[in-house]
Parts: structure tokens; sequence; C-alpha cells
């Protein structure tokens, strides 16, 4: 009988086998696309083959293993990772699901799940609870022992530019620059090691301006992030006021109904405004911004 090696090692492989880092995840979509049109499948924009950046594959890393010492406990006679049953995640996400745990964490555990066993999320035959805006609870609520005071530069920064955490941890101060007018921020390597241009709030011009001045001598514009920082609410916050701001700019005008985003809850968003908004958050796709970040 060949040895397997443990299901840590068999993990530590297959995630080998999926790394794609330095790769197009764009230009991987578009193949699969492709693939998918001349085979006759239908495409799955949120489904694409390899793992992409460090960051998703030690959260995937971190995901699996939990479902590993739960298996490793209710099944220990399963020593090959790849012959698991489907069942048996589907009933390690419903456990999880009955202890309360947030629609968030369950989504990512399923989907590191279904990358890991090279399947859908659907396979494991347990309903999700849905992704609310008000059911969010990581990072997005009350703030526990974090001074706005004491750190008025990042704050300032991270509700005038809707940066990512690692996104200002790597801001360099000459990436903080004026174009038509406007003060904007340059991101090197955004989520998938894509770059892109946030435009700065108006309101927060000349503080950002003021705060590259200070630091033209050091290699970064913020040194420390206090992990207690909220910073996807301060993206939240940026995400309302650049819309509220680009739909000022343009003034009234009326829309046609294929233009407009309705959400379950009754909310219209301009689309193309909306659009706007989620290449300055380095999403590519609206309703990300619409249910993430919008309320």
């Amino acid at each position: 009988m060949a040895k397997h090696g443990s299901l840590k090692y068999q993990l530590n492989q297959r995630l080998n086998e999926l790394k794609r880092f330095g790769q197009s995840k764009h230009q991987a979509k578009q193949q699969e696309k492709e693939r998918c049109r001349e085979e006759g499948r239908s495409w799955n924009p949120a489904r694409t083959e390899g793992i992409f950046s460090h960051r998703t594959c030690d959260a995937y890393r971190e995901s699996t293993q939990r479902f590993l010492v739960w298996e490793k406990e209710h099944h220990p006679e399963q020593k090959i990772l790849r012959e698991i049953p489907r069942e048996h995640m589907g009933k390690y996400l419903q456990e999880r699901i009955d202890r309360g745990l947030s629609a968030w964490t369950l989504k990512a555990d399923a989907a590191a799940l279904a990358k890991i066993f090279d399947c859908s999320s659907r396979d494991f035959d347990v309903k999700l609870p849905e992704r609310r805006i008000e059911n969010r609870v990581k990072n997005r609520g009350v703030i526990k022992d974090f001074s706005e005071k004491n750190n008025r530069d990042l704050v300032t920064l991270s509700k005038g530019s809707g940066l990512r955490r690692h996104e200002i941890k790597a801001l360099k101060p000459e990436n903080i620059f004026e174009k038509d007018g406007r003060v904007c921020v340059k991101v090197e390597r955004g989520k998938g090691g894509k770059p892109r241009v946030a435009p700065v709030l108006r309101g927060y011009e000349q503080a950002i301006r003021d705060l590259r001045e200070r630091t033209l001598d050091q290699e970064k514009v913020i040194e420390n992030i206090p992990k207690q920082a909220p910073i996807h609410a301060y993206r939240g916050e940026y995400a309302k006021n650049l819309y509220q701001g680009i739909k000022q700019e343009r003034g009234l005008e009326k829309n046609r109904e294929r233009d407009i985003i309705h959400t379950r809850d009754g909310r219209r968003y301009d689309r193309d405004i909306t659009r706007q908004v989620s290449r300055a958050l380095g999403h590519n796709r609206v309703e990300v911004v619409v249910s993430n970040y919008f309320s």
C-alpha cells in the first residue's frame, strides 16, 4: 500500500498544486470562460482553477485544517485526502451553522473546501445562511480598544481613500499624487496583485496632501496599523461617501430601469456610479459593493 503521509501533509501538497502566484487571475478566468464555451458548459465567474495570492492560500489552509481536525475526530479511519466524502464536509458545515457562526465565515469555509476538493459548495448538500450587511460582526460595529484620536493619520487616509489594510501598509509617499485636479492614491498591488488608482474624497484631499508632505522622508506613509483598527468599516464609509459625491457632481439624471441596481430591501443604486465605486475599492463586481459596503 502506497504511503500518502498525514492529511496535513496531503493538504500542503494539494495547495502546492493549486498555487498560481504571480499569474493573472483575470487571464485565467477568461481562459476558463473560453473552455466552458467550447465544451458547452455554463461559466461560473466566481470559479477559477488555482490560487493566486499568498493571503488566499493561507486562509484556505487554515479553514481546511480546521475541517481536518474535525474529520480526524469523527472519522479517524479516513487517511486519504482526496477520498474524504463530500457528505462529511456537509456535516461539518452544518455543525458550524448550528453553532451560530457568521454567514461570511461559513461561506469562506465552504469556498476553501470546494477549492481543495475540486468541487462546488453545492456538492456539500447544506444550505448556507445568506450574507446580509446587518449581520456582519467583524470590524463593522463597535470599535473596541482603538483610539481614532491617537491614530488620526491612519483614520484620515483610510476614510479618505478606502484602501485595504495591506494596501495602507505598503503605501509610499510618492503613491499620493494629483491628476486632473483630484488627489489620488496609487495602489501598486491590490487584491489579486492588481494595481489601481483610488480617488481621494473631496473633504479629505488637503489632509492627505499634508500627510504626504510630512512623510516624504519615510519609506511608508503609515508605519503602524493597530490590529483593532476597523479598516473595513472605514472602507464602507468611503464607498458610500464616494457614491454620493459622484451622484452630486453629476446632478439629477433620469436612469433607464436597466441602469438601476435593485436590492431585496427596496434600495436602488445607479449601476454606472456603483461600477466606479467598485473600481476605486478594487472589486470587479458591483454586487459585492452593494452587499458588502452599502447599507
